[in-house]
């Protein structure tokens, strides 16, 4: 359903109206329909606050005539009616909040002030849920760890995504601060890996439906949401990533992009048609579903994900599509999104943590297993009896085996099994003389590291890309 406010009658037929008593009518009319004034890019353009859309200033022309015609409404022009309207729409304008840009903040104010003293109109919409109705049949309901009534197909779902009793807390928590304060920062992310088919995702149905579709990213690639353009983080409260969407993840800038923008409470974006970037407030939720646990190179450290333990079938694939057949055919319900937006908005909060999650056990099996298996991978490259190569050579490599890996992970790695960086003179026919940065095997103590072969000189300046 639109929230754009249709033309209608707003107006008692009273007849003729002054210009100025025509003009502030119409502004009123506009102002309470929640058009307001950009004025942020090359020209000035109408902005409508709740649904992002966007008119040229010829609009307030256009719909003029028909809007006072609607209402009964004459205007005494003091020259003529063509030039009352064509100047009509700097007047109206002159009446309508003015803004700078838009923001997204969730509270009840329609216009937000950001911490620079900028004017930015407020995009946050949330959804008003009604009361909800007694379950119908064949639904029933349990009591959930927190002593609330939920159906039972709700417990049920979280027993089986979730049976650890306080990860399952943790998490029904971790929902719940979406809905009961989405103007709280949270500085930890969920991170949720399984088997295909087990629920992971219908997690996520559940919130979006509590929230009612609004200010939920579900569909936006990782390459999409970390795009200078992109707004995907400040316009929405949840963002969440399959890992199909989130591609290179191995790759440790990904890993690395994703903690920062966890901790930040502002993201830079340019904004299509300025000139110049600006800063926006950040309230979203992030949340992974993954069939790869090994999607990141964990940091030994890590502490912005909360990892419950991998999610399996209870009993086999077909029991669990079974399952979440009957599922989502309570989802389909016209009374669910009530339901489970009052379940959540009830959850006791006590003890939850907004700046820090707990470690896991299984998070803790990931870091090991992330390590571990990167020693692996470069045990694999260095046992061909290889003393010396270019790390672009190694970097190739560990991509072609899909292993993640963190930089200063890798140089730790290295070290332990007696390599070391160093900076190597190489000279090779038809390439510029270079010291070239590579790793090479620790010399025995007290001498040197031998000379390289013509061909060890011609391969490692191959790899630099140190040709004329």
């Amino acid at each position: 359903m639109s929230n754009v406010v249709p033309l209608s009658r707003t107006e008692p037929q009273d007849g003729s109206v002054s210009e100025d008593e025509a003009v502030k009518r119409f502004a009123k009319y506009k102002a309470d329909a929640g058009w307001c004034v950009e004025m942020s890019g090359n020209l000035p353009i109408l902005l409508h606050a709740l649904s992002d859309r966007t008119a040229t200033t010829q609009s307030i022309k256009l719909e003029f005539p028909r809007w006072a015609s609607i209402n009964g409404m004459k205007v005494e022009a003091a020259s003529s009616y063509p030039a009352f309207l064509n100047g009509l729409s700097d007047r109206v304008m002159s009446r309508l909040p003015h803004v700078y840009g838009k923001g997204m903040r969730p509270c009840g104010d329609r216009f937000i002030i950001d911490d620079t003293g900028i004017q930015l109109v407020n995009i946050y919409n949330p959804v008003a849920m009604p009361a909800p109705r007694p379950l119908r049949a064949p639904y029933d309901e349990t009591t959930d760890l927190f002593g609330q009534q939920v159906p039972a197909v709700v417990g049920e779902l979280f027993e089986r995504v979730f049976p650890n009793k306080e990860e399952r807390r943790f998490v029904v928590q971790r929902l719940a601060v979406v809905i009961q304060t989405p103007d709280k920062r949270v500085k930890h992310a969920v991170f949720l890996t399984g088997e295909g088919g087990t629920g992971k995702s219908t997690v996520l149905d559940i919130l979006e439906k509590a929230m009612g579709g609004r200010h939920i990213d579900r569909s936006a690639s990782y390459t999409e949401a970390h795009d200078k353009f992109s707004e995907t983080y400040c316009n929405n409260i949840v963002v969440a990533f399959e890992d199909k969407a989130i591609g290179s993840g191995g790759e440790g800038y990904v890993y690395t992009n994703m903690k920062q923008v966890i901790d930040y409470n502002s993201r830079t974006v340019q904004i299509k048609h300025n000139q110049r970037s600006v800063r926006r407030e950040v309230h979203s939720h992030i949340f992974i579903t993954t069939n790869n646990p090994s999607l990141f190179p964990w940091d030994g450290n890590e502490r912005r994900f909360y990892a419950p333990q991998r999610i399996v079938h209870r009993v086999s694939p077909e029991e669990s599509g079974a399952f979440l057949g009957r599922f989502h055919a309570f989802l389909a319900l016209p009374e669910a999104p009530a339901i489970l937006h009052h379940w959540l908005a009830n959850v006791d909060l006590a003890g939850f943590d907004y700046g820090r999650c707990p470690r896991t056990p299984y998070m803790q099996e990931l870091i090991a297993q992330s390590g571990s298996a990167l020693e692996h991978t470069v045990k694999e490259f260095i046992e061909d009896g290889r003393d010396i190569f270019h790390p672009y050579t190694l970097a190739d490599f560990l991509r072609e085996r899909k292993q993640t890996y963190k930089s200063d992970e890798l140089k730790r790695t290295l070290q332990a099994l007696g390599w070391e960086w160093k900076r190597q003179p190489c000279r090779a026919d038809g390439f510029q003389d270079k010291r070239i940065w590579v790793w090479r095997k620790n010399p025995v103590p007290g001498r040197h590291f031998r000379d390289l072969t013509a061909d060890e000189h011609l391969e490692l300046m191959m790899a630099d890309g140190s040709a004329y």
